[in-house]
């Protein structure tokens, strides 16, 4: 029994019928247990813990023919992502180079040294402003004096 197989089940039990091209992949795991290793045949069982516009959360438990559990992942948070979007087909190829020698020096960078990126950046932009407040405008997106908020994920209120 692979393990990724219930993930991929996940896929198709969250899925919504949407004019949307849509589907759920896993973004994090609450707690991954494995006791020994799962038998070549066995059941997996599936239970959403919660559900919500973008996320989806499972508990997934697998188990041997005989009901022995033998890994468990708590808390399989799956975020529903866009398919359509995608970038075009593309072929990449692989270009073997020598490496050269480590008693050879390397040749010198085609690049400016960086007091010369430094200086080019310093005439084509302002100078920056000594607190971030004082340079909010009207404009800005957000009000002085209130930082942007953290775009780290919290847990579901049901996780």
């Amino acid at each position: 029994m692979l393990l990724d197989g219930p993930l991929q089940a996940t896929v198709a039990l969250a899925g919504q019928a949407t004019r949307e091209a849509a589907g759920y992949l896993p973004s994090a795991f609450g707690a991954v247990r494995v006791w020994r290793t799962p038998a070549q045949e066995g059941v997996v069982h599936l239970r959403r813990r919660h559900r919500s516009a973008s996320e989806v959360c499972w508990d997934i438990t697998y188990a041997d023919l005989d009901g022995t559990v033998t890994a468990e992942i708590d808390k399989c948070r799956t975020r529903r992502v866009r398919l359509g979007d995608h970038a075009p087909l593309t072929v990449q190829r692989t270009i073997l180079r020598a490496a050269p020698r480590p008693s050879e020096p390397a040749p010198p960078s085609p690049l400016p040294a960086p007091p010369e990126v430094a200086d080019a950046a310093g005439r084509a932009s302002p100078p920056p402003a000594r607190n971030w407040t004082a340079a909010a405008t009207s404009s800005s997106p957000l009000p002085p004096n209130r930082p942007a908020r953290n775009s780290g994920r919290r847990p579901c209120a049901a996780c």
